[in-house]
């Protein structure tokens, strides 16, 4: 005979709070072509988000109630690429901004802890050459791509206090290649 029950108390994460996230995007594709006809096949892309987030929390423990921002949102975020594509060959260096953040780190007995988040630019470039149609390789797409060129750290801190630095990781780049065939 097992002594089993489904009596007990549980406890975890509980979504105490009310909140608003507002904000807009605006974006561009521009190619170059339309200035000159010497720049066929060069273009640039961007977009900017700007996000207002809030939040009313209470407390489940004191009953008191605090305001935050919505974690993982950043007021600014840019994602940029300047590109080349024309007879097969594709080539993009990408850029990606973003303001601090509020960022969540899992602590003690399952809780979410809360710290900033340093702001964050990344670089990645690509390049790559699909075989044109006619050629005995038609179909097949070689790619080398290489990400956070500039080994951009994760950093961040606690108290308001940027000098208060809890973790500070660095992830290296990373080198990625690549094919693929399509028929």
């Amino acid at each position: 005979v097992e002594n089993t029950t489904t009596l007990g108390f549980v406890s975890g994460p509980d979504n105490t709070a009310d909140g608003s996230i507002r904000g807009i995007e605006a974006s561009a594709a521009i190619p170059f072509e339309i200035f000159t006809s010497a720049l066929e096949g060069f273009g640039f892309q961007t977009s900017v988000a700007y996000t207002d987030s809030k939040l009313d929390v209470t407390d489940t423990i004191s009953g008191g109630s605090f305001e935050s921002d919505v974690p993982g949102l950043s007021k600014w975020v840019v994602n940029s690429t300047v590109y080349f594509e024309q007879s097969g060959i594709e080539a993009r260096l990408s850029h990606r901004y973003r303001t601090e953040f509020l960022a969540e780190f899992p602590a003690i007995s399952a809780r979410r802890a809360t710290r900033f988040a340093y702001p964050e630019s990344i670089f990645d470039a690509q390049i790559g050459y699909r075989f044109q149609d006619g050629t005995t390789l038609e179909g097949l797409s070689i790619t080398l791509q290489a990400l956070n060129l500039t080994d951009e750290p994760f950093i961040n801190y606690t108290d308001g206090d940027r000098t208060h630095i809890v973790d500070y990781e660095e992830y290296g780049r990373t080198y990625l290649i690549g094919a693929s065939y399509r028929f």
